[in-house]
């Protein structure tokens, strides 16, 4: 395993805590009763909050932000943050009004299919679907969908079932207008870091 550093901002704010990101070779095919096992392990409600990078300056360096926000694991194959948040991806978007528009928008389920490849500890490769959002914007109605990087080995959690604690990695690759990719909309890739205790 490698040392993955999401952003300067993140490792600042939570010098105690690294991330680590899988390489090809820590993936592997896991038995039908080692996916049970790691399942079990996990399943149940997190509360926890959600970091990320705002790129907003102070004194031209980027800050650090989170967000209150909870997910659960009912099943081998899906985890769903109950509460995702737009302003994160808004603090992001490059034309100033789409960005207010976004920022406004209320909290939404954000469902992620997962894929177990250990079970000790348990860690598990992230493939969130997109998050949609039905706006006004420029005078008319548009549907804008961030997408997220998936099958990528820098989208993934892992549990600790000692402290019960669970770390995430998603990353936002790119936003949709419209069903059209528009790569001038990001500034850069998004990191979102997610901390949680299960309950």
């Amino acid at each position: 395993m490698k040392t993955l550093r999401l952003f300067t901002a993140l490792l600042c704010c939570m010098a105690a805590v690294s991330f680590t990101s899988c390489n090809n070779d820590d993936i592997k095919t896991l038995t039908p009763e080692e996916k049970l096992s790691a399942f079990n392990a996990v399943k149940g409600s997190y509360e926890g909050t959600l970091i990320y990078a705002n790129p907003g300056t102070n004194n031209g360096k980027n800050t650090h932000d989170s967000i209150a926000t909870h997910w659960q694991i009912n099943t081998d194959s899906m985890l769903i943050v109950k509460d995702f948040p737009a302003a994160p991806v808004a603090a992001y978007i490059t034309d100033s009004v789409l960005a207010k528009t976004i920022a406004a928008q209320p909290t939404q389920e954000l469902k992620a299919m997962i894929g177990f490849y250990s079970v000790s500890p348990v860690a598990f490769l992230i493939n969130p679907i997109a998050a949609t959002y039905n706006v006004n914007y420029n005078g008319g109605a548009h549907k804008v969908q961030v997408a997220f990087y998936v099958n990528t080995n820098y989208s993934f959690g892992r549990y600790n079932a000692t402290s019960k604690k669970m770390e995430m990695q998603m990353v936002i690759g790119g936003i949709y207008v419209d069903g059209k990719l528009q790569s001038s909309l990001l500034s850069s890739t998004v990191f979102f870091g997610l901390i949680a205790t299960k309950k």
